[in-house]
């Protein structure tokens, strides 16, 4: 039996009904308090790859307060090794200085207090959290002017709402709440970007029964000179991408789909930065949890939602 730790609050009244399934996973994971003043969140994607079986969506949320640690040891990578501004990012890890900064950023990200959960969705779920008929729906009561197409519709959906669903979860009243994206299709103009925040707008009023003291929300373009966003979006980007192979691999190794309920042992055939990245995400003793949520098929078709563990 699962006893509810109260550092996650349960979502009343979801919209869709794996989120009870979302909210045990979330509540078995012994998650940090975050009681600053400040929730930062940021968020980056993987799977584009046309090999990739998996889309992935990475988001970690921090007490923006309490990352000192994580700041010195990022300004030392930056000193030593990342001299010249260049940006950290799984799909460029052939170059040789990122692939030498990989092992310590992921080391300084170990004592972030928070936590970087990752969605991995299967490519054939086309409609996770939104079905063509409700965009009309959307657009009556969210204000939409975007292009959206109803495959780009569903990605924007299923990203306001788990960040929507961790803000609801971890936050508490009177917070700040930032949210940083790297920059993606979603964001691709003025208008995708404008429906982007009222959707988040939308959804976070939804869960979220208490006042807020602020809720912003950007994109990575938005930078400073010593590229601070984009380090900490470094790490979603390193995990979202590192699971969209594992989870590609370990699908391919075990009849097209990923086993529910086990502890999966590395398949044989992971790159060395996706080993890199499977082995820190299976570290769950330190300070920045790291919970994988795996959106499979089961073979009848159906659903299916669950924790996925790396031994």
């Amino acid at each position: 039996m699962i006893t509810i730790d109260s550092r996650w609050k349960q979502t009343t009244n979801p919209l869709y009904p794996w989120v009870a399934t979302v909210n045990r996973i979330f509540a078995a994971c012994q998650l940090p308090h975050l009681l600053g003043p400040t929730i930062a969140l940021m968020s980056d994607y993987g799977g584009e790859h046309r090999t990739s079986r998996y889309d992935t969506i990475s988001i970690l949320a921090f007490d923006s307060e309490a990352r000192g640690e994580w700041e010195y040891r990022r300004r030392q990578i930056r000193g030593k090794i990342l001299k010249d501004s260049r940006r950290m990012s799984f799909k460029n890890l052939a170059d040789g200085r990122r692939k030498q900064a990989l092992l310590p950023i992921l080391s300084a990200a170990n004592t972030i207090n928070g936590i970087c959960a990752t969605f991995v969705i299967r490519k054939e779920i086309k409609h996770l959290c939104s079905l063509p008929e409700h965009f009309n729906e959307f657009r009556k009561h969210v204000n939409l002017e975007g292009s959206w197409n109803s495959r780009s519709f569903d990605r924007v959906i299923r990203l306001v709402h788990f960040v929507s669903l961790l803000i609801a979860g971890l936050s508490h009243p009177k917070q700040n709440v930032y949210w940083i994206s790297d920059e993606d299709s979603l964001f691709a103009n003025t208008r995708c970007s404008q429906d982007v925040v009222n959707l988040a707008t939308y959804f976070t009023s939804y869960y979220v029964k208490y006042p807020l003291r602020e809720l912003g929300i950007g994109t990575t373009q938005i930078d400073e000179a010593d590229l601070g966003l984009e380090d900490l979006t470094a790490v979603p980007d390193l995990v979202a991408g590192g699971l969209a192979e594992i989870a590609t691999s370990i699908a391919a190794t075990y009849g097209g789909r990923i086993p529910v309920g086990l502890a999966l042992s590395l398949p044989a055939k992971l790159s060395p930065k996706a080993n890199v990245l499977a082995d820190w995400l299976a570290d769950d003793t330190q300070s920045l949890k790291r919970p994988t949520i795996c959106f499979d098929l089961a073979e009848t078709g159906e659903l299916g939602v669950s924790r996925l563990t790396l031994a």
